[in-house]
């Protein structure tokens, strides 16, 4: 039997479990908005040859290094994440990964769609990336400038096709908008009318 303890004896160390790696990763057919943590385990298990590739190409005992990120040297970095609250939330969460904060920027938005439950999704365009790295998100989807590029592509379909009995509400705009931002009939040198037209021609 075993020595009763001492009260004077320090008490026992608790026992710690073997820290268990997990992997950023980026979901085919999502934005890297969707990047996510996921244990070593289920890599192992339902991604098994992109696990072995990770491993042959990288020191399993190091986080790899990265060559880019919020492309800010350190000093210019850190003081913009002491004025910019959402710039340090992004840095924390994704550009420190060796996101780039482009393709995290709407270029654009090409096309949208609505399920059954009537929610609207709209095929987002990337800046720095592909067409074909596109990816449909949701409208309630907290990402930055997405209200505008929503409201652009309305405005844009509805001076191009006419109205859409399934465009939102929000976004249409009255015909007085409209008529303002139709190009002109006629030649003219009018620099607001010239700007407008090279605005809408920017959107095309």
């Amino acid at each position: 039997c075993g020595r009763k303890g001492d009260p004077d004896d320090p008490p026992p160390k608790l026992l710690q479990g073997r820290s268990e790696r997990e992997f950023f990763v980026k979901w085919v057919g999502l934005s890297y908005w969707h990047c996510s943590w996921i244990k070593e385990l289920q890599l192992e298990i339902f991604h098994l040859v992109m696990y072995r590739n990770y491993q042959r190409k990288n020191d399993m005992d190091e986080p790899p290094p990265f060559d880019y990120g919020s492309g800010d040297d350190d000093g210019k970095s850190e003081k913009r994440k002491s004025k910019d609250p959402l710039y340090a939330e992004m840095e924390e969460n994704y550009y420190r990964y060796g996101i780039k904060p482009d393709w995290m920027t709407i270029h654009r938005v090409i096309n949208h769609s609505i399920d059954k439950k009537g929610i609207y999704h709209y095929l987002v365009k990337w800046r720095d990336l592909s067409y074909d790295q596109s990816t449909w998100e949701e409208d309630e989807m907290a990402i930055p400038e997405y209200e505008y590029h929503k409201q652009a592509y309305w405005s844009h379909r509805e001076l191009i096709m006419g109205e859409d009995p399934v465009q939102p509400r929000k976004y249409k705009k009255k015909k007085k908008e409209l008529a303002s931002d139709d190009p002109p009939t006629s030649p003219t040198n009018d620099v607001s009318d010239s700007s407008a037209l090279v605005r809408q021609e920017g959107m095309q």
